[in-house]
């Protein structure tokens, strides 16, 4: 992948030249976890992104950074399956945001804690599945 290339067109989307180094250095991690796999950075399969962010949150890292970075790189790629995929590992997170804050309002906090009494809302980044 041309690291120069992407830069610009980071910068042509406005990204400041420090976020710009803070998603180099997210995207410098995620190479090297895709080399450790054996993957090119243009022929990521489905499944690996979750993947990747299950496995900073398992490290007890957030998430979020990656993924904005992912969802650029995917428009820079043009690598429409990879935002497809960023798409699910958000909405999964803001699917179950929702039931909980739905669930208050239209049935009370009291039916909400028991029906979230031992269900925890998984970070960003994991498959609640």
């Amino acid at each position: 992948m041309n690291i120069e290339a992407f830069q610009k067109y980071l910068q042509e989307k406005g990204i400041t030249e420090t976020e710009r180094k803070d998603f180099l250095s997210e995207l410098t991690k995620f190479q090297t976890y895709l080399k450790n796999e054996e993957i090119q950075i243009g022929t990521i399969p489905r499944g690996k992104l979750l993947e990747y962010t299950e496995k900073l949150v398992r490290e007890e890292k957030s998430a979020l950074n990656i993924i904005r970075v992912l969802f650029s790189l995917a428009a820079f790629l043009q690598k429409h399956d990879y935002t497809i995929e960023l798409i699910d590992i958000i909405e999964s997170y803001n699917a179950m945001d929702n039931l909980y804050l739905r669930l208050a309002e239209q049935h009370g906090e009291e039916i909400r804690n028991r029906v979230f009494e031992d269900i925890q809302i998984p970070p960003i980044g994991t498959d609640p599945i």
